[in-house]
């Protein structure tokens, strides 16, 4: 199963963001051409919910 472009810009932002600040990570995937917007809100989900919780699909189902 292959993870959706949302999924993955998802998973993206949230390791990018744990190595860099909120502005940076922001400024980084606008350059990408993703909206500033959605930047945000999948950072700010990501805070709420723990990053190791954003959304993410279990890998163990990837080769089955």
């Amino acid at each position: 199963m292959m993870l959706r472009k949302q999924d993955w810009l998802r998973q993206r932002i949230v390791q990018f963001a744990e190595y860099h600040t909120k502005s940076e990570t922001v400024n980084h995937f606008a350059a990408e051409g993703e909206a500033r917007s959605t930047i945000y809100n999948i950072l700010n989900n990501a805070e709420q919910r723990g990053a190791a919780k954003a959304w993410f699909r279990p890998t163990c189902c990837l080769f089955t």
